[in-house]
């Protein structure tokens, strides 16, 4: 049985992003998606961020979605528009090291 989970990532871009600053070396974003297991939240959380032109440099805090989480609501948003799909919620990016 599948169930939510949700995350917090590391990305970064593969090339150039119309919703990445030139200057940003990469962007935290939370993330929730439904899988059987940690593992398998990691791999489709990796797969996404694939397929969306980023990499994926770690993942944290993965937890079980609960009727009471705090689910960030552009997240949320996603995930009830295609509740099959891994979502992603606000990027907060930063700049490079100076």
């Amino acid at each position: 049985m599948a169930d939510m989970w949700k995350g917090l990532a590391e990305v970064r871009p593969l090339g150039a992003r119309a919703d990445f600053p030139d200057d940003s070396a990469g962007a935290f974003v939370s993330v929730g998606g439904k899988a059987a297991s940690t593992e398998a939240f990691r791999e489709r959380v990796a797969e996404a961020c694939r397929i969306a032109g980023l990499e994926l440099i770690g993942l944290e805090d993965i937890e079980p979605v609960t009727s009471g989480s705090d689910v960030e609501s552009v997240l949320r948003s996603e995930l009830e528009q295609n509740p099959s799909s891994i979502g992603f919620g606000e990027f907060h990016t930063y700049p490079f090291d100076a």
